[in-house]
């Protein structure tokens, strides 16, 4: 984990812009189980003074576990920005070593997504036009970018309930940047 938190350090280009409460790009409260509640935001995955970031981080209770759901959305002034910094995100954020990658239907122009075993996390990385965006599942855990606040540490997430529930988060994400 260590190593994904340095990466995201690198990948701030400049000063990150705040997400905004009226942010209607990531995923919203309303995407999620009764009882969610609004975590703290995990770091930006590339901003800059040509990018807008907007994040958001949510928990709620599946069955027995806690789960985390972490939306993040750039939104670039050119679409050649959006082009660079969705490979500088790739770069800190997949392929890592153990990587499994997932095929998921195609929600943008170009798209990565994997499954990380150490931290049983699901992720997508996609870019369309302007926009980057990356939706991350996992068990609460240490590895968690927002911690447990609903108390509980479960086992980690399986590849398999990873694969279900980035599909259903990501589709909701692509809604969301298709109203933006």
């Amino acid at each position: 984990m260590l190593t994904r938190l340095a990466a995201a350090a690198l990948l701030v280009a400049g000063p990150a812009a705040a997400a905004t409460a009226a942010n209607t790009y990531t995923l919203q409260i309303s995407d999620f189980p009764a009882g969610a509640i609004s975590g703290a935001t995990a770091p930006a995955i590339v901003s800059g003074s040509n990018g807008k970031d907007h994040s958001a981080t949510y928990n709620f209770k599946v069955g027995s576990r806690e789960e985390e759901v972490t939306s993040d959305v750039v939104v670039w002034k050119k679409a050649a920005d959006a082009v660079s910094n969705y490979k500088i995100t790739l770069g800190g954020y997949t392929h890592l070593p153990h990587s499994v990658a997932y095929t998921l239907p195609a929600y943008g122009d170009e798209q990565v997504a994997e499954y990380e075993p150490e931290a049983g996390m699901g992720e997508v990385v996609v870019h369309e036009g302007n926009i980057v965006w990356m939706v991350t599942v996992q068990s609460c855990s240490h590895f968690a970018p927002a911690g447990c606040v609903l108390g509980t540490t479960p086992p980690k997430m399986t590849a398999a309930q990873a694969l279900a529930e980035l599909k259903k988060y990501a589709s909701k994400q692509r809604t969301r940047i298709g109203s933006g």
